[in-house]
C-alpha cells in the first residue's frame, strides 16, 4: 500500500491500534480530505491525534495520523518509493508521442504544442499553489490582535526570479524578499511549499527545538536519489535517539582535528606548487581558482575522514572525482526539485547518476571492510580507523559507517571550498588585513614547513605549540569568520520538517511543513548586524554569544555542524602556507566574486580568478 501522504493540506486519520491510548478520530479509508474552518478547530482536531503519540519519533507502524499537512511527515510513515502511478506513466508518453509526432510533422507545429503544454502546466502549477497557499494562510491565521495571514511568495515569482532577473545573484532576491516579506513567508518550490524565515529569533527556536522541527527526509524534498546514496541513518539527516547515538560515536573523532594538521600541511603545499607552476617567468599570472580549491578540500576531506586520497591536486580528473563532481551536480539540481518526474524517468542523466554512486558506495565500503580487518600497529589518524578503534561496545555497521563518511564528504568539501574561495577573494579587496595576518603567521609559525610535519600533540596528550598557536591565532579566526559571514558557504539551511503544530512569529505552523532558515538574509539582515554590508572582521573581537543565532555558517544549537572545527583548522593551514608563497591581488580594483547562481552552498563560478604574485622570501 502506498503509504505517501498527497501533496495537498488533508486532514488523516488516526486509526486505534494497540500501541496507542487516548481520544482517536476515525474514518474511513486511510486519508479523508477535510475543509478547514479555522486555526482552533486544527489545534483541537491535532491536539487528539499527538496525546496518542510518543514526544519524539510520534510514530507507531500500524497507524496513520490526525494531522493537516502540505508536505509529507518523514516520522509517521515511511514515504513511498517515488514511484507515479500507472496512469501518469501513460500520460507522459501519451505527452511524449504527441510532441514527438507534431515535430515530424512539422517542426513550427511541435514547438507550439510544447509551448501550449509549458504554459498549461505553469497555469496549472500556478492554480495549485494558490490553492494551497490559501488554505494554509486559512490554517496559520490567529487573532485580530496580530497578522491575519502569512506572506505568500508563488511559484510563478521564484520561476520569473530565477530564469529572468539573470543579471541578479539569487543572495540579492532572498534580502529583496526578507525586507519585503520580513521575518517568515510561504514560498513555493515547484509545487513544494516551504516556510522560509529570516531573523535569528526564529532561526534559534527552529535550530533547538530538535522534538518541533526534524530534519527533513530528502525523499520529501524530490530528492530520492540523495536518500538512496545516504540514508537517514547519518549524522547530517538521521533525528531522534538514532542521531544522538549517531553523534556521540562521531562527534569525538571528528573533533580531534590535530591529529589531521599533517594532511591539511601536505595538501596546502601541494596546492602552492600548482599554483606556482602556473606563474609565468614574471611571476605573476590570474588564477582560475574553482578546480584548485575543489581539490584540496576534496583530497583533505579524503584523506582526513576514510584514509583515501582522491589525488585531485595532481590530476584533472578521475573516476571517483567524476562520479563525485556528477553527483553533487545531479542531486542538487533544482530542476529535479522543481520538476521531480525528471526522478522517475529513464534517462541518461540518471543512469550515470546511479552508475555514479554505485562507484562510490563500492569505494567507501571497501575501505571500511579493509580498516576493519587490517591490524596495523601504526594506526593511521582518519576518522573512519579512529570509528572503529574506539567504539568496541557501542560501534556503527558497515552500511552506518559508508553513510556517514559520504555524508561528512559531502557536507565538508564543498563547504570549505567554498569558504576558502570567500577568504581568499576578501585577503585580495583588502591588502591591509592580508599584510597584518601574513606577518602575524610569520612571528607566529618562524618554520612553517616544520610547524605541521606531525599530529599536533606530544605522547603525553597536550597539544603541540604550533597547534596552540594556530588555535590563538585570532586575527586570523576573525578574518575567516567574517568571510564565512558575507560568503556563507550554505545560503539556506537544510529544510527541517514539523513534527507536530507549532507557532512561528505568532502564526500557527502545521504539522509536517517544511521549514527552511534563510542564512544568507539573517546574515544581511540589518536589524541583526551593525551595517551588514561593511566587511568588518573586528566585530567578531568580543564574546561570540553576542550574536546568539545570528551567525550561521556551520548552524547553531544542538545540531550545529560537528565538522566546523575540522573545517577552520584546513582554511587557517592551507591560508599560512599560500600568503608565505604569494600576494595575492584582484584581477581589476572592482572585480566582484561571481557566484553560481543556481547552487545549493553559494559555490562561486567557474570564471572566478585571482591574481597571485610570487614572493622572493617569505620574509618580504
Amino acid at each position: 500500500m502506498n503509504h505517501r501522504l498527497p501533496r495537498r493540506i488533508k486532514l488523516s486519520v488516526l486509526t486505534a491500534c494497540n500501541h496507542h491510548h487516548g481520544p482517536v478520530i476515525k474514518g474511513a479509508g486511510r486519508y479523508r480530505s477535510a475543509s478547514l474552518h479555522s486555526a482552533s478547530e486544527w489545534i483541537s482536531l491535532g491536539q487528539a491525534s499527538e496525546n496518542c503519540m510518543s514526544p519524539i519519533q510520534r510514530e507507531c507502524p500500524c497507524s496513520a495520523r490526525t494531522d493537516i499537512t502540505i508536505s509529507p511527515h518523514p516520522h509517521s510513515v515511511p514515504p513511498a518509493k517515488g514511484k507515479p502511478a500507472f496512469a501518469l506513466w501513460l500520460l507522459y508518453l501519451a505527452i511524449i508521442i504527441t510532441l514527438i509526432g507534431a515535430w515530424l510533422l512539422h517542426p513550427v507545429l511541435g514547438i507550439a504544442l510544447a509551448a501550449g503544454l509549458a504554459i498549461a502546466a505553469a497555469a496549472w502549477t500556478s492554480w495549485h499553489n494558490q490553492r494551497q497557499a490559501r488554505r494554509f494562510r486559512r490554517v496559520t491565521g490567529i487573532d485580530n490582535t496580530g497578522p491575519e495571514r502569512l506572506p505568500v511568495l508563488g511559484a510563478l515569482r521564484t520561476f520569473c526570479d530565477i530564469a529572468l532577473r539573470r543579471q541578479t545573484q539569487l543572495r540579492d532576491i532572498d534580502l529583496q524578499r526578507m525586507r519585503r516579506y520580513g521575518d517568515i513567508y510561504l514560498m513555493f518550490l515547484g509545487t513544494m511549499p516551504i516556510v522560509v524565515v529570516t531573523c535569528s529569533r526564529l532561526a534559534g527556536r527552529i535550530s533547538t527545538a530538535l522534538d518541533v522541527f526534524a530534519k527533513s527526509d530528502p525523499r520529501d524534498l524530490n530528492m530520492p536519489f540523495y536518500y538512496q546514496w545516504v540514508g537517514n541513518n547519518n549524522v547530517v539527516l538521521a533525528n531522534g535517539e538514532a542521531w544522538r547515538r549517531i553523534r556521540r560515536i562521531t562527534h569525538p573523532p571528528l573533533n580531534r582535528v590535530h591529529l589531521f594538521s599533517p594532511i591539511f600541511r601536505r595538501k596546502a603545499l601541494l596546492l602552492c606548487e600548482s599554483i606556482a607552476s602556473q606563474l609565468p617567468a614574471t611571476g605573476t599570472a590570474d588564477i582560475k581558482l574553482q578546480r584548485w580549491l575543489k581539490a584540496v578540500s576534496l583530497d583533505s576531506a579524503g584523506e582526513a575522514l576514510f584514509g583515501y586520497d582522491f589525488n585531485h591536486l595532481k590530476q584533472q580528473r578521475n573516476p571517483g572525482v567524476d562520479a563525485l563532481d556528477y553527483i553533487l551536480a545531479q542531486v542538487f539540481n533544482p530542476l529535479r526539485r522543481m520538476l521531480p518526474i525528471i526522478n522517475q524517468l529513464p534517462l541518461p542523466s540518471n543512469r550515470r547518476l546511479q552508475r555514479s554512486m554505485t562507484l562510490l558506495d563500492q569505494l567507501v565500503l571497501n575501505l571500511v571492510r579493509s580498516t576493519r580487518n587490517r591490524q596495523s600497529e601504526t594506526p593511521r589518524n582518519h576518522v573512519l580507523e579512529l570509528l572503529l578503534r574506539e567504539h568496541a561496545e557501542e560501534h556503527l555497521s558497515d552500511e552506518e559507517l559508508r553513510n556517514n563518511i559520504i555524508a561528512m564528504v559531502l557536507a565538508s568539501h564543498e563547504t570549505t571550498q567554498v569558504a576558502l574561495g570567500g577568504v581568499l577573494y576578501h585577503l585580495a579587496r583588502y591588502p591591509q588585513w592580508q599584510q597584518q595576518i601574513r606577518q602575524e603567521a610569520t612571528e607566529l609559525f618562524p618554520d612553517l614547513d616544520a610547524a605541521f610535519a606531525q599530529p599536533g600533540h606530544h605522547e603525553d596528550g597536550r597539544h603541540s605549540l604550533a597547534f596552540r598557536s594556530l588555535q590563538s591565532f585570532h586575527t586570523l579566526s576573525r578574518f575567516i569568520l567574517e568571510s564565512m559571514r558575507i560568503y556563507s558557504p550554505l545560503a539556506h539551511q537544510n529544510p527541517r520538517t514539523t513534527t507536530r503544530a507549532t507557532e512561528l512569529a505568532g502564526y500557527q505552523i502545521p504539522i509536517g511543513t517544511l521549514v527552511s532558515i534563510n542564512i544568507h538574509a539573517i546574515h544581511m539582515n540589518p536589524r541583526e548586524w551593525t551595517q551588514p554590508e561593511r566587511f568588518d572582521p573586528e566585530r567578531f573581537t568580543g564574546e561570540s554569544s553576542q550574536f546568539s543565532h545570528a551567525y550561521l555558517p556551520f548552524g547553531t544549537g544542538p545540531r550545529i555542524c560537528a565538522g566546523r572545527l575540522f573545517s577552520l583548522m584546513e582554511q587557517k593551514i592551507v591560508i599560512c602556507h599560500l600568503l608565505r608563497r604569494f600576494d595575492i591581488e584582484l584581477p581589476s580594483p572592482d572585480y566582484i566574486l561571481p557566484l553560481e547562481r543556481g547552487s545549493f552552498t553559494g559555490m562561486h563560478d567557474a570564471s572566478f580568478r585571482l591574481r597571485f604574485r610570487q614572493r622572493t622570501s617569505p620574509a618580504d
